[in-house]
């Protein structure tokens, strides 16, 4: 008896916005997203958006706060989300990425990007990355704010091996999923298109 997974097709309605004129490679993060999530049956309907001139990042960099599962929306957040949603250009069906021109390093940390559990927008620090990584971050957080996965190394009672070197949740991003993070993703109980709110 031969055993097969199937999965419901998911479409999901992903806007990119370049703030203050980051640099950003929308074919490159298309091409990620589709090499990895078109395998388990979930599409994306990418539109890059007009660039989102913010005054606030100009002289200083967007704070952050946890990561993965543990991110939570800083004040900055919350006063970027709010001038954007003011513009009058935004859809609640629609999940938004920021792409933000600074480093990745703030206060010692590492931090690619940022994108909390069930929230409409997240956030990519893309200064100095090339199209494939800034694809791979995409993906990574898109991985934490929709279908809530958390890193690699967070799930208790899983022993290293079940999980490939070159996981998506891993750091640094690679390409694979796992079956258990495919069932995850999956999971009935996931509602994509309603946002929690702070």
């Amino acid at each position: 008896k031969l055993l097969v997974a199937t999965y419901e097709p998911k479409t999901i309605n992903l806007a990119l916005v370049p703030v203050n004129d980051a640099p950003l490679d929308s074919k490159a993060i298309a091409a990620e997203l589709k090499k990895i999530y078109e395998p388990l049956g979930i599409d994306f309907n990418l539109i890059t958006k007009d660039n989102f001139k913010y005054k606030a990042l100009e002289t200083a960099s967007l704070k952050v706060e946890g990561s993965g599962l543990l991110s939570v929306y800083t004040d900055q957040m919350k006063a970027l989300n709010a001038a954007f949603v003011a513009k009058g250009d935004c859809d609640k069906n629609t999940i938004y990425l920021f792409a933000i021109d600074q480093p990745e390093s703030q206060d010692g940390k590492s931090i690619e990007g940022v994108m909390a559990r069930g929230q409409q927008f997240g956030y990519m620090f893309v200064k100095g990355k090339e199209g494939d990584e800034q694809g791979l971050t995409a993906a990574h957080e898109i991985g934490h704010g929709i279908f809530q996965l958390q890193h690699t190394f967070s799930y208790s009672g899983m022993a290293d091996a079940t999980f490939s070197a070159a996981n998506v949740m891993n750091y640094p991003a690679g390409e694979a999923l796992s079956k258990l993070q495919w069932d995850l993703m999956h999971d009935q109980g996931l509602v994509i298109s309603v946002f929690e709110t702070d």
